[in-house]
């Protein structure tokens, strides 16, 4: 399971992001780890952190820091085999190990 893992650099603190994009769902997931301590997990998520990730199958979710909660969407791992491509904004792709 960790080969189909992804590890980003994310430039931007995930504290900051209010759309229910990936870093959201990351820091969320922080913060429930940190029984929801606020100042706790923000020190968990400055700028510039690597995060490791899987995608996942889930209503309102794309993305888990605890793969063993949510099935995995094998059908994105296989895109992303075939159609690998780095966003220019906030989030640079730094390693991707999908088999």
């Amino acid at each position: 399971m960790d080969k189909l893992s992804f590890s980003l650099e994310f430039k931007d603190a995930l504290y900051t992001h209010t759309r229910n994009d990936t870093q959201k769902q990351i820091y969320t997931e922080i913060l429930e780890d940190c029984d929801n301590d606020v100042q706790l997990a923000n020190s968990k998520c400055e700028a510039g952190r690597v995060y490791r990730y899987w995608k996942i199958k889930a209503k309102y979710r794309k993305a888990t820091i605890h793969p063993k909660k949510y099935e995995l969407d094998m059908q994105k791992y296989k895109e992303g085999l075939f159609n690998h491509k780095t966003s220019n904004t906030s989030i640079r792709l730094l390693v991707s190990q999908i088999v």
